[in-house]
């Protein structure tokens, strides 16, 4: 009988020590948390309950500061291995590749533009080491923003006319018409529709200079075709008018859209500069090509605008 009293009781303290060790192994374990990817309200998605994706906002949240850039490494890495002869696709581009001048070892050269500027990059590099001579020198002799903008439309050109030869007419030509079209006096409904001109003419200069590959002088006269000769270093010059649009476009609407002003010194902050108008007059013709044609920022950009541009000179 006592024998299985004690059964009993160790039977019992066999279920409670279990129970104790369910209830302890229960308050251990953490409530399910549900990812957070920046969403401070609204409905949750699928993915909020199944998978976390590492953004900025998650690495914010978590006070984490994100990790070395791993893709740098094989950016540099796998061009080069998949350029090496031994490489199996090798055979399917060597035909379009040219002799180098590093180590033997050959260079594509099959876009146009691309091997016009590296055919020319001694002129180039030359033509920069003159702008910032030149420019140094303007500064410290005339360093009024007057004579700042002259000097940068008179070098300017002068360099498109080393860049692309007799093309620099056309370009000064299609900078004239803009200038011109941007200032036409318009009534206050036509106002409204002059931002969407702009825009769509310089669209369709754009595919006109395409479609006619920059145009030639001879198809407006026979004799003009000796101006033909002479090409510049870049003769592809409607190529790099593709960014000078963006900035023909950007000086007809902070034209249009120009408010009054009492500003006496120069915004400091970006945003500031961007939004501010300048005067009347500053919108003149000199400024414009100076602006359009700013050496530093012809053939690759960036754009800034007109407004910023004015400011900083």
């Amino acid at each position: 009988m006592s024998t299985g009293n004690e059964q009993l009781t160790n039977r019992a303290r066999n279920r409670q020590t279990e129970t104790s060790k369910m209830q302890s192994l229960e308050t251990s374990i953490p409530p399910p948390v549900t990812p957070q990817h920046g969403i401070k309200k609204g409905k949750l998605f699928v993915t909020d309950f199944t998978i976390t994706i590492p953004g900025s906002n998650a690495r914010n949240m978590a006070g984490q500061e994100p990790g070395p850039s791993k893709w740098l490494p094989m950016l540099i890495w796998v061009p080069m291995k998949v350029s090496l002869p031994s490489h199996p696709n090798y055979y399917k581009f060597a035909h379009k590749l040219s002799p180098g001048w590093l180590f033997g070892r050959p260079v594509d050269d099959s876009d146009i533009q691309y091997r016009s500027f590296r055919s020319n990059l001694l002129p180039l590099v030359v033509l920069s080491c003159a702008y910032l001579v030149t420019s140094s020198l303007q500064a410290r002799l005339a360093p009024s923003p007057s004579s700042r903008v002259r000097f940068i439309a008179l070098f300017s050109a002068f360099m498109i006319t080393l860049l692309h030869g007799t093309s620099a007419i056309k370009i000064i030509t299609l900078l004239a018409l803009n200038y011109h079209v941007s200032k036409f006096p318009t009534s206050p409904l036509i106002r409204k529709l002059w931002p969407w001109l702009i825009i769509s003419g310089n669209m369709m200069i754009l595919f006109f200079n395409e479609r006619w590959e920059g145009y030639k002088f001879e198809s407006l006269h026979a004799d003009l075709g000796v101006l033909d000769t002479y090409s510049g270093l870049l003769p592809r010059w409607h190529v790099s008018f593709n960014i000078t649009m963006m900035r023909l476009v950007s000086f007809g609407l902070d034209y249009l859209w120009r408010e009054p002003s009492d500003n006496t010194s120069p915004p400091t902050e970006y945003r500031k500069r961007v939004q501010t108008s300048a005067a009347e007059q500053d919108y003149s013709f000199i400024n414009f090509m100076a602006y359009c044609l700013y050496p530093p920022l012809y053939i690759a950009g960036p754009i800034m605008t007109f407004n910023d541009f004015l400011w900083q000179v």
